[in-house]
């Protein structure tokens, strides 16, 4: 296998999962374990893998449901899922991609088969990871948050729920070296992740403005962030951190705000 990743095996049957995952152990891969569509939910929330292996018929939550739901959660549109079933219909291939499956293999299946289709989609979710993300800093492009963003105010607006930004601008970011910015921001960048909850999603929307989007997020616990972050980098960064502006923007509800009146309520170009 030429690519690596994370990749989680789902099946109801322990045998089954122990077959696939040590297939998968020797070429170095990092796999995770579950039996249930629901525990799949959980581990893909948690473990944040790269490919799921996906077993249909299990008891409780099959698995086109899980898929259903995968699809559902936060930054699951990259995830790549290949169904692994007993089924084998063309009704049910047809399902499996309906519900947002990428692939589809049957059982009894020959492993290399099967290791070749897992080695595709880990291929093809590197390569969606880095369309989507900032080469130097890793978080996601302006075009990706926007769609989150949209995803999540939308959210907010249904469940009636906080919705919070956090944005952080190098102020001098015009008048800077190219590389003097991008190390500014990479040390931006170490400060802000341990902040980061798995519900979090952060991006950078231009060279030298990174944000923090924090949904179901009150207003004091937006500003202990906020605080921490400028601690932090006060003291990591010294007299450059006074170049910096950290403003927070908040919404609830039917009130969370478009993300270009957010930035221009923050004073910050969008």
């Amino acid at each position: 296998m030429k690519n690596k990743g994370r990749i989680l095996v789902v099946d109801d049957e322990p045998a089954m999962r122990r077959t696939v995952s040590r297939l998968l152990h020797p070429f170095g891969q990092t796999v995770f374990e579950v039996g249930s569509g629901e525990e799949a939910l959980e581990m893909v929330v948690a473990k944040r893998p790269d490919i799921v292996v996906l077993d249909v018929s299990m008891s409780g939550m099959d698995g086109f449901e899980a898929c259903k739901r995968m699809r559902a959660l936060p930054d699951a549109g990259q995830l790549y899922v290949l169904f692994l079933s007993g089924r084998n219909t063309i009704t049910d291939l047809a399902q499996g991609l309906r519900y947002g499956g990428n692939d589809y293999l049957t059982k009894p299946f020959d492993p290399e088969h099967l290791l070749a289709r897992i080695d595709l989609g880990l291929g093809i979710a590197q390569k969606t990871k880095e369309a989507t993300r900032d080469p130097v800093t890793g978080l996601y492009n302006a075009h990706y948050f926007l769609q989150r963003y949209e995803e999540e105010k939308a959210r907010s607006h249904r469940h009636q729920l906080d919705l919070a930004a956090l944005l952080v601008e190098c102020a001098n970011r015009n008048h800077l070296d190219p590389l003097e910015l991008d190390l500014l921001q990479v040390e931006i960048v170490r400060s802000l992740r341990p902040l980061i909850r798995r519900t979090d999603f952060a991006a950078q929307l231009v060279s030298g403005v990174l944000v923090l989007l924090m949904p179901e997020t009150a207003m004091d616990s937006a500003q202990l962030v906020q605080r921490r972050l400028t601690a932090d980098l006060s003291q990591t960064l010294g007299e450059k951190s006074r170049t910096l502006r950290i403003a927070l923007g908040f919404g609830q509800g039917e009130h969370a705000e478009p993300l270009a009146e957010a930035l221009a309520s923050l004073d910050v170009p969008s």
